[in-house]
């Protein structure tokens, strides 16, 4: 792995907006998933809101960035990027829709982040 995606996924993870964030969006994702598909809207909806906040951050974070940390492109925004997509992209769900988004949300951000729930 490039030392310098390694050290911005080592930052990331201490960073405890970012952890708390991955967290919650994985227990919400666990929620939704013993849930019908018929309702899990608002569940998916909290998912976009709280993807779109940890975007927010990690971009923040990497404006703040002087040039001697600069990380260049970021591994962990592309892949943060890509589950909002999931999640967004299931807004007209059909039978099971929501459910494969979210499995392959929780994947990529388990995957990507391994903390635990709870």
């Amino acid at each position: 792995m490039n030392i310098e995606i390694r050290n911005e996924n080592e930052a990331l993870r201490e960073d405890p907006f970012v952890l708390e964030c991955v967290r919650n969006i994985l227990d919400l994702i666990e929620v939704a998933l013993d849930k019908h598909s018929v309702h899990m809207k608002k569940d998916v909806d909290t998912v976009e809101n709280r993807l779109a906040q940890l975007r927010d951050h990690l971009i923040d974070h990497h404006r703040r960035q002087s040039e001697e940390h600069f990380f260049g492109q970021s591994p962990t925004l592309e892949r943060i990027n890509t589950a909002l997509s999931l999640i967004i992209s299931i807004g007209y769900p059909g039978e099971g829709i929501y459910q494969v988004g979210l499995e392959e949300t929780r994947e990529l951000l388990s995957e990507f982040f391994p903390v635990q729930s709870g």
